[in-house]
């Protein structure tokens, strides 16, 4: 990731801070898996390559942010003891980690409308990751409902912000709705 970063001009300082960040949101992913191509244990920084490959997003806080959250639950999330070690960076993810909506939140849709556009990139960014990888689970209710909501609620909001989001979370619902659908 760092190559890529300083490839779309990120200087050494940010490089450095997200590296940092990095490691942090990997922490409990380490501890939790034994396979490094486990898709969840790569997650934090697929969702920044995406915000950062797809979107040109340089910017240390929304890279941070899609790796420190994950909609699908807190459970392999740093904590917020961790990330205010990382000083002023940190205090702000946690800050900004609180406004973003998780999977399967009764108010999902208004929760994302209602975000500035660059936390709102790197909620986009975070679930395209998990969705990317669905497919390799089982089909059962929730990897359905995953779909649904995709479909239901993170592709028109996706559809909203435009570019790329719009067409890779389009392209999705359109290709998994045989299996997940219904």
């Amino acid at each position: 990731m760092a190559r890529t970063m300083e490839e779309a001009g990120a200087g050494p300082d940010v490089v450095d801070a997200v590296r940092r960040v990095h490691a942090v949101a990997n922490a409990p992913r380490t501890a939790a898996f034994d396979d490094d191509h486990e898709p969840l244990y790569l997650h934090p920084g697929r969702s920044a390559l995406i915000l950062l490959i797809d979107h040109g997003v340089v910017d240390p806080d929304l890279l941070a942010l899609a790796m420190v959250h994950d909609s699908s639950g807190a459970a392999l999330e740093p904590t917020d003891a961790e990330l205010t070690a990382l000083s002023d960076l940190g205090a702000r993810l946690v800050a900004a980690r609180r406004d973003l909506p998780r999977s399967g939140d009764p108010h999902l849709l208004e929760d994302l409308l209602a975000l500035d556009a660059g936390p709102l990139a790197a909620a986009l960014a975070e679930r395209l990751d998990h969705l990317r990888h669905l497919h390799l689970r089982p089909v059962d209710a929730e990897t359905r409902g995953a779909w649904r909501e995709a479909r239901d609620v993170w592709s028109p909001v996706a559809g909203r912000v435009g570019g790329v989001f719009e067409r890779r979370y389009g392209w999705w619902v359109r290709k998994f709705e045989g299996r997940f659908g219904g």
